[in-house]
């Protein structure tokens, strides 16, 4: 039986693309003058047998890599990863419909990789756990934008992955909007009893904190379902079943190895649009480093130096923030985070010296923090729903005591992927906090 997981990974980011559509092995794309090869394989047709390959050669003048074409740019990163390694068969082909290449490589496993020049080649499949893998795309009339969700599930968990919007600003220029949390769907109770208990999940849909619970049912279809019944306000454009297609193509090619690479198909020089939609210049409401936010931005990422009281106070004028991710050890006072009081959903990866700020956040929804030595702050935070506190295993039996105060909470995910919790500590939660529903979720 085939394997695969979705592991997290960087957002795949929507481009604008070029009407141009060449083969890449008509390309030339090299590092340096040096003359480069390409080579397009058949694929073995039987467990025992390869088809001869066809070798094209390319002689063409080398071009500069700052007249590289998005496709040029990202076979020669590709080449420098994967072009002396003769353990893996890696594959080109356009699996997602925007006629721009995925990379696949096979070796022991299956992964996927999607390129954009923002954050190169990604990690967006690994085939270690059985998977299903459904992309949906949506069109947005509010912010007249389009967007994709990954409805995945896997052996461990399901969920759906976090995307991006892309709108222009006026001068043309693309803004890249987080559009969505990581959803997962989290069993409530211990992982191996989810068909009994079902599955939590928290996420962000048009600007707006959502907390469901999935009480029934456990087949991948009905899951689809539901994820699809939450973003039913949008207009769905296609819907493409990746998973099914990287298990083709691996099968295809699965008795192919060496350092050559395999294009399956021709290719644009950039990846096309999602759908023929017109997009909407949006105007820069606020501009942290080199980071745009407009009136659409729901989620916001802050990280080294940037938790500052100045980025707080920009922050707050964004009408439809409700989910911030703070990794910033340079700023563990969080001054001035107070001010955003329609925040629902906070993650911190950071020191806390000063935890009466979160106190000010009387909307909050949603709490992930790391187990800090003292978390009586804890008891006044009245609207928390689900908290995440993240390995206690040298706390002390009763350290979840602070929780028998909070009034609201309903949820307390606890990662059972390594153990990350005492038994004595179960036990107090058991008996001090009946109301409140673990989810041991197996999942690193």
């Amino acid at each position: 039986m085939k394997k695969i997981a979705v592991l997290l990974s960087a957002p795949l980011i929507l481009c604008s693309c070029t009407k141009n559509t060449a083969s890449v092995t008509e390309n030339t794309i090299a590092e340096t003058t040096a003359e480069t090869t390409f080579t397009e394989t058949t694929p073995a047709e039987t467990s025992e047998t390869t088809t001869p390959k066809t070798e094209t050669v390319v002689t063409e003048t080398t071009i500069d890599e700052k007249s590289e074409t998005v496709l040029q740019r990202a076979i020669r990163i590709a080449k420098n990863k994967f072009g002396d390694s003769y353990d893996e068969t890696v594959i080109f082909s356009d699996i997602d419909g925007d006629r721009f290449p995925e990379m696949i490589v096979i070796e022991c496993d299956i992964t996927v990789y999607k390129y954009s020049d923002r954050y190169g080649w990604q990690t967006n499949l690994n085939s270690w756990e059985q998977c299903e893998m459904i992309r949906n795309t949506y069109y947005d009339n509010a912010s007249d934008s389009c967007f994709f969700i990954d409805i995945c599930a896997a052996d461990v968990c399901e969920y759906v992955e976090y995307t991006e919007r892309v709108t222009y600003s006026e001068n043309g220029e693309p803004i890249y909007e987080q559009h969505n949390n990581e959803v997962f769907f989290y069993p409530v109770g211990y992982w191996w009893d989810r068909e009994e208990n079902g599955f939590f999940a928290e996420y962000i849909s048009n600007g707006e904190y959502c907390l469901k619970h999935f009480p029934d049912g456990n087949t991948f279809e009905e899951y689809k379902a539901f994820v699809e019944e939450s973003y039913s306000d949008y207009e769905l454009v296609n819907s493409i079943d990746i998973a099914s297609a990287v298990f083709g193509i691996a099968d295809k090619y699965k008795m192919e190895k060496g350092s050559e690479f395999i294009f399956e198909g021709e290719f644009a020089d950039e990846p096309a649009p999602l759908a023929e939609k017109a997009m909407t210049q949006k105007p820069v409401l606020v501009q942290i480093d080199e980071k745009e936010y407009t009136e659409d931005t729901s989620v916001v990422y802050l990280s080294k130096g940037e938790a500052t009281e100045e980025n707080f106070e920009k922050l707050a004028s964004l009408p439809k923030l409700v989910s911030l991710h703070i990794s910033d050890e340079k700023n563990p006072e969080l001054n001035g985070i107070g001010n955003l009081t329609n925040l629902k959903k906070l993650t911190l990866d950071t020191p806390l010296t000063k935890p009466d700020e979160l106190k000010k956040l009387t909307s909050l929804e949603s709490l992930s923090i790391p187990a800090y030595a003292d978390i009586e702050f804890l008891r006044d935070m009245d609207s928390v729903r689900v908290l995440w506190l993240h390995y206690t295993l040298d706390k002390p039996d009763d350290y979840y005591a602070p929780l028998s105060d909070m009034d609201s909470l309903e949820y307390l995910p606890i990662s059972d992927f390594e153990r990350s919790i005492t038994d004595e500590q179960k036990a107090w939660l058991s008996d001090n906090c009946p109301d409140v529903i673990l989810s041991f979720y197996k999942f690193g």
